[in-house]
């Protein structure tokens, strides 16, 4: 986002629709987060997202990720 706030040129870097105005460039992250939480919600609602972890199980996992690399 620092490249759409420091670019020189007015409106280069916009976020638009055919036809229509141009729309906030912080949009499109939190529409695909909201996508992402919203079908996270429903499969959670209809018994879709399962899990055999237990909350210990994770915390334990949360706890280790910053030591792990990848190969």
């Amino acid at each position: 986002m620092t490249c759409v706030a420091s670019c020189p040129v007015e409106d280069c870097l916009t976020v638009t629709r055919k036809g229509k105005g141009s729309l906030s460039p912080y949009l499109i992250p939190l529409v695909g987060l909201g996508t992402i939480y919203l079908l996270w919600g429903v499969a959670r609602l209809t018994g879709h997202w399962h899990t055999s972890l237990s909350l210990s199980d994770l915390s334990e996992v949360y706890q280790v990720a910053a030591s792990l690399v990848h190969p």
